[in-house]
């Protein structure tokens, strides 16, 4: 399944005469295609809320159950489906006609689908058709900012200065910031189409996510095996050609945080061939993502199998190479492509997109479910208590009145819980948790809720 050419099969898309309209009702996005901002509320125990929320200079998008989101129809209609109360605040959309349904986008990706479709898995012909299709999408909304570092370095060294004019330029934030040249943009860049693509294509992983499945990425699904997914954005994909082979079947998976994952099977349960990235006497790894580490498929197979084993984090130091480019070079005030060598190790912390229900797990020993945030608020003060936790920020002066925290204390020296106390003295369950914890009472219960939604 390759989501992205095919959601861009799916989604109409906006030419030169398409007519643009400003919605005056939540009604009119059921009929329209665009984009706009709401404020939204999931129904509460919603597992999987569909809404992007942004947050000021963080590069990752949050999934909460309340907040603003900037987003397209397509994400507006599979949250009424699930039961959100959606406020318009502002949106504009087109009425979708016949050439705005089969666009130029469409005609690039079918061609490419189907070479893709022809070659053999593995092939070079695959790979490039597959390359093609999803190549021009990242095309679409291509935005880059050109260095002049070389430009300095060359014309210091032409005007009778030594070497190092660059690396000084980029050792100082001053000169790096006045020196910045302009963001220029790509020569596909058509942000519409690629808000509109990008938009229908979270909607259907969404909708396949909120069956049941352990994890949706743009080309795979791990799910149980017997799990349903037959919902609205499965019916849509397979209208257009996509489809859901099943590759692996596995006797468990490990998942540390969203494309680092393994699947393993019980060595017992290897076919006879059956290809592996590393074995032990107890699991073999049969697929994994990796991103974010800088090992191999093979290593980060040894390295998680070694984790499994002593049920902790062990994950080794291993030495990446990298040849410099012409800029790096000039960084770094070493030769063009010399060869440096970095330790580098394979991190398996969570990315707090999510709650864990049990903050303290143990990935290699134990599971937990996770649960989204009710407020963009409570998952930055989430993140802020981890980084409290690790040693990585101080904790801040707490702003609750004395006179408060002794009635905190009163109430659960009474017998109540964290649940209730918070409730009646109007403060954050995890606030009361924390209250509770430097008192040295017992540890909050899982039921208490001692930590944010």
């Amino acid at each position: 399944m390759s989501l992205y050419p095919y959601a861009a099969l799916l989604q109409p898309l906006p030419h030169a005469r398409t007519r643009w309209e400003r919605l005056a009702s939540l009604a009119q996005v059921m009929e329209y295609e665009g984009f706009g901002t709401f404020n939204f509320t999931f129904p509460k125990g919603t597992r999987y809320p569909c809404l992007p929320v942004y947050r000021q200079g963080v590069h990752r998008l949050a999934f909460t159950l309340q907040g603003t989101t900037s987003c397209t129809l397509a994400e507006v209609r599979l949250a009424l489906r699930k039961g959100a109360k959606l406020e318009l605040v502002e949106a504009y959309g087109f009425k979708p006609g016949p050439r705005e349904c089969d666009h130029d986008v469409g005609c690039y990706m079918r061609r490419f689908l189907l070479q893709k479709g022809a070659a053999k898995r593995g092939s070079l012909e695959y790979a490039t058709a597959k390359l093609f299709a999803n190549a021009l999408l990242g095309k679409l909304a291509e935005r880059m900012r050109t260095s002049r570092l070389l430009d300095f370095e060359r014309e210091s060294q032409l005007r009778g200065f030594g070497p190092g004019m660059g690396a000084a330029i980029h050792d100082s934030p001053e000169l790096r910031a006045a020196l910045k040249g302009p963001l220029d943009v790509g020569s596909a860049f058509a942000p519409e189409w690629a808000t509109l693509i990008l938009g229908r294509a979270r909607a259907h992983m969404a909708d396949l996510t909120s069956r049941g499945a352990f994890l949706v990425s743009t080309d795979a699904i791990i799910c149980p095996e017997e799990l349903d997914l037959r919902c609205e954005g499965l019916n849509a994909l397979q209208s257009v050609g996509s489809g859901m082979r099943l590759e692996h079947r596995a006797d468990a998976v490990f998942i540390a945080r969203a494309r680092l994952y393994a699947l393993l099977r019980k060595v017992e349960n290897l076919a006879p061939g059956e290809p592996v990235l590393g074995r032990d006497d107890t699991w073999a790894v049969i697929r994994v993502a990796r991103q974010g580490t800088s090992e191999s498929e093979k290593d980060f197979a040894q390295t998680l199998l070694a984790c499994l084993r002593e049920g902790r984090d062990v994950a080794p130091l291993r030495i990446r190479k990298r040849r410099l480019t012409a800029e790096a070079a000039v960084r770094e005030r070493k030769p063009i492509h010399s060869v440096v060598e970095e330790e580098v190790r394979t991190g398996f912390s969570w990315d707090a997109k999510r709650k864990l229900l049990d903050r303290d797990c143990n990935p290699f020993t134990q599971n937990t479910d996770t649960a989204p945030y009710c407020t963009l608020s409570r998952l930055e003060a989430s993140e802020r208590q981890r980084q409290v936790r690790e040693g990585g920020a101080h904790p801040r002066k707490s702003r609750v009145s004395a006179h408060k925290v002794e009635k905190a204390l009163a109430l659960l020296r009474s017998g109540k819980s964290v649940r209730e106390v918070a409730k009646e003295l109007e403060l954050a369950r995890a606030t009361v948790g924390d209250i509770k914890k430097r008192a040295g009472m017992s540890a909050v219960k899982p039921d208490e809720g001692g930590t944010d939604e």
